[in-house]
């Protein structure tokens, strides 16, 4: 495949290694030329390009057949994540749909759901997104569900929080004692290794 990756930071640049190691081509896209650059490392073809301005499109290269958005927000606020998730969103589905892309895939969150009943939470349960900003992801999650019924393939993944190598403190809060249950607590926290969430997308791109 010909695979350009929105968003090619830590999680992005996992998948992207991955795909470049099993031989296919990858365009990494940061908004920045200079913090794009060093994806070059990864044999990742370095792209600096704000994905959020309405003119994106046209500069993303030819023969890209599978997308992957995997964006972070520049600034936490709703209009923040309004700009990264949904702007962002418009200018790939719109290039997907007219490059005829055989994949599309979007990284969500889990943040979509605000339920804090203590009951489960699965794909079926219907998201209640408890503020501003996750409202923005649904809104997001929508988009690549309408296209999808349009006829773009494409799919949705939500990660929870990613954890590995750079990121441990949580285990590491864990081993030195700063984080930890008391004789009362029923507390569940629900977090994926970078490797594993990197494994599932690259499964939704060529399996669907």
């Amino acid at each position: 495949m010909n695979v350009l990756i929105a968003g090619c930071g830590w999680l992005g640049r996992e998948v992207g290694r991955t795909l470049v190691a099993r031989g296919d081509r990858v365009v990494g896209v940061r908004r920045s030329t200079r913090s794009a650059a060093a994806l070059a490392d990864d044999g990742i073809e370095p792209l600096g390009l704000d994905l959020a301005e309405p003119s994106a499109a046209a500069a993303i290269p030819s023969g890209i057949n599978a997308f992957v958005a995997c964006p972070a927000p520049a600034e936490h606020s709703a209009a923040g994540y309004r700009r990264t998730y949904v702007g962002i969103q418009r200018t790939l589905l719109e290039a997907a749909a007219a490059a005829g892309a055989r994949s599309y895939v979007y990284t969500g969150s889990t943040g979509v759901f605000g339920q804090r009943d203590g009951g489960e939470v699965d794909e079926a349960t219907p998201p209640a997104p408890d503020g501003p900003t996750a409202e923005v992801l649904l809104e997001a999650e929508r988009l690549v569900l309408d296209a999808a019924r349009s006829g773009v393939p494409a799919r949705l993944v939500r990660l929870s929080g990613l954890y590995g190598p750079g990121r441990t403190g949580l285990a590491e809060r864990v081993l030195d004692g700063t984080l930890a249950l008391g004789p009362d607590d029923d507390r569940v926290m629900n977090f994926c290794r970078l490797e594993d969430a990197a494994r599932f997308v690259i499964a939704a791109l060529d399996r669907g």
